[in-house]
């Protein structure tokens, strides 16, 4: 496999120091071409502890051709940050904040159309 070249995900971090390698494929923190510009919150609380990141969905390479009439773009569900062993070394690991926890409700079927808002399930597979 071909090395690929340095980049922030291209470096591996033993708790004190970063040291730059080259991997066979890169280490990302989220996949995929059209999720871009994660950033963090610098005004966390220190009590709180957590490192906040929140990342978005999109890619110049057709962002200004979407349409806007809804939405245009998004952002991914805020992620609390951490280092983890994988085994080999550590890496950074995201999941979901915990706050998103509260919108949880009890799950749908959408096997019963009359659950769907906006139209008929089967209509919407036709």
């Amino acid at each position: 496999m071909a090395e690929v070249p340095l980049s922030t995900s291209s470096v591996i971090f033993d708790g004190k120091t970063f040291t730059p390698i080259l991997w066979t494929h890169p280490l990302w923190l989220d996949y995929g071409r059209d999720n871009y510009a994660g950033v963090t919150w610098s005004n966390v609380p220190t009590a709180d502890g957590r490192r906040l990141f929140i990342g978005w969905m999109s890619n110049w390479d057709y962002a200004n051709e979407i349409p806007t009439e809804n939405f245009r773009s998004a952002m991914t569900v805020a992620r609390a940050l951490r280092l983890a062993h994988n085994g080999e070394h550590l890496v950074v690991a995201s999941e979901p904040v915990k706050e998103v926890e509260s919108l949880r409700r009890e799950p749908l079927s959408l096997a019963d159309e009359n659950h769907l808002r906006y139209g008929n399930f089967r209509e919407l597979l036709a």
